[in-house]
């Protein structure tokens, strides 16, 4: 049940993971939970990514993350949040990441309503050029959105989470077994669960910017394919 995967998440808080001590939680989802820690040698805040126990031993799915892990470490950009390393520990995998202090894009949004073009656009730009990068190193997002993109407190924009929704994705895997993308933002093929390419990513980068400068999204349903009906509907 989600309360025992939640007890389980809960017992990493004071432990030592390589040279990092997690501190608390700070987030958690579909496939783990994120802490906030602090590497101890060098004296540093850090995000921690804890997958849940039940995913982590689904031999696919921790391959895909280990080898997921392995091409995020290739990406560097101003844009990207960093991974700093990558860990098994007691039966699950963890991810030490680059900790930005901020507000995600759903959270400006949600305190403005909806943000102006002079104000959203650069913002919006800055997350491109992250994806941009990652698309040309043959890496994509896969899970697109507004809590995925961070403003820092100076006005740096940091694309989040990348490599989450790969190292889950696999042939026939559905929606109802795990959170493969958000259903808002998911492109047609993503939600019919094929094989994607960068274009999914740009279709959700899209619908991030729609609710940018609008507050809301381009279209709603009660379901990821009522969403994409939704969205045939549109472009005809």
């Amino acid at each position: 049940s989600s309360d025992v995967c939640s007890s389980d998440l809960d017992s990493w808080i004071g432990k030592i993971v390589g040279n990092c001590r997690i501190e608390r939680k700070i987030g958690e989802g579909g496939c783990g939970a994120v802490y906030r820690g602090v590497d101890l040698m060098l004296e540093r805040p850090v995000a921690i990514k804890v997958l849940h126990g039940g995913l982590a031993a689904r031999r696919d799915v921790a391959e895909r993350f280990r080898s997921e892990a392995h091409t995020l470490a290739r990406l560097s950009h101003p844009n990207i949040a960093t991974l700093y390393s990558f860990h098994r520990e007691a039966d699950t995998y963890l991810m030490v990441m680059e900790f930005v202090e901020g507000r995600t894009f759903d959270e400006l949004i949600r305190e403005h309503g909806h943000l102006s073009p002079d104000y959203a656009v650069p913002l919006f730009c800055q997350a491109l050029d992250g994806i941009h990068h990652a698309h040309q190193a043959g890496v994509i997002h896969r899970d697109l959105k507004g809590s995925n993109v961070m403003r820092s407190a100076t006005g740096l924009v940091k694309v989040m989470d990348f490599g989450i929704a790969r190292a889950l994705w696999s042939p026939g895997l559905t929606q109802a077994d795990h959170p493969l993308g958000t259903p808002e933002y998911m492109s047609p093929e993503q939600v019919r669960n094929e094989e994607i390419d960068a274009r999914a990513d740009i279709y959700s980068l899209g619908v991030l910017l729609f609710k940018m400068l609008t507050g809301r999204l381009p279209f709603g349903g009660d379901g990821p394919f009522e969403i994409m009906r939704a969205d045939r509907k549109s472009t005809r």
